[in-house]
């Protein structure tokens, strides 16, 4: 068990002024058996009234709609979270965890790998023997991939960031019909939002870091989960306007 300050802060910028924004943020961590939220808070610049509820996955969402022109927006997330790994939660294991999505599909170069590299065994046998193998075979690079890019797409670059490594890991277990899951959160000591995978072992979920090759224990968050990174966007809206935007964001997640 340990005790941390959490920061996430994203600033969105437009090419030009926007109005009439509304969006839907997941950026306030989940509360269960495996961290205790303590002390939350969330703010955004413009000031915009926020409402709170769960999404389909049961996630923290919070909405909001600015209605004056503005050509930046900003959300700050911080609070006090306790982790305790040594729990598992049992709850959510849906069926529809099994199945493939657009970010995750098995085709081309990584269909011919797993058909050439699937064993027998245990649901945890099976995503440490795909977490092994993607540790030799798939090269951390940021730069070459894109929030959009899909697991087939990343193989056959060979390369990726956290996302990538996480798409492909759920491709695979997925392939092997293992229920299975995208984890967006926070890693101690990386100034980044992070994503790993969780599968469930037929008792209770486990959490595992593909891009680290190891099971996730008391430095790692998770702020949401979801079939795959879309499920997980710490930002979502729609404005009236013609402008591009981009997002930056940096966080931190500090033991006290």
């Amino acid at each position: 068990m340990k005790k941390y300050l959490y920061m996430l802060r994203a600033d969105l910028f437009f090419s030009e002024p926007v109005t009439e924004h509304t969006f839907v943020l997941r950026a306030l961590p989940v509360s269960d058996v495996t961290q205790e939220i303590t002390r939350a808070s969330l703010t955004c610049q413009p000031n915009a009234r926020l409402s709170n509820g769960t999404d389909s996955q049961g996630n923290n969402i919070s909405l909001g709609y600015i209605a004056e022109k503005h050509s930046t927006f900003s959300f700050c997330s911080t609070g006090e979270v306790q982790l305790n790994p040594q729990f598992r939660s049992r709850e959510g294991a849906y069926p529809y965890y099994r199945y493939s999505t657009a970010l995750t599909r098995l085709s081309g170069g990584l269909e011919d790998y797993y058909l050439t590299n699937q064993i027998s065994g245990t649901p945890t046998e099976k995503a440490y023997h795909w977490m092994d193998l993607l540790s030799r075979d798939l090269r951390y690079e940021k730069g070459v991939t894109t929030t959009e890019t899909n697991a087939a797409a990343c193989w056959e670059i060979g390369a990726g960031v956290c996302q990538d490594f996480t798409h492909v890991m759920l491709s695979l277990l997925r392939a092997d019909g293992i229920v299975c899951r995208y984890v967006a959160g926070l890693l101690k000591g990386e100034g980044a939002t992070h994503a790993w995978a969780e599968y469930f072992d037929g008792e209770c979920w486990i959490p595992i870091d593909p891009t680290h090759n190891r099971v996730c224990g008391n430095e790692y968050m998770k702020i949401s989960h979801g079939l795959d990174f879309s499920c997980c966007a710490l930002e979502r809206g729609i404005f009236h306007g013609g402008a591009h935007q981009s997002m930056f964001s940096k966080c931190a997640l500090t033991e006290i």
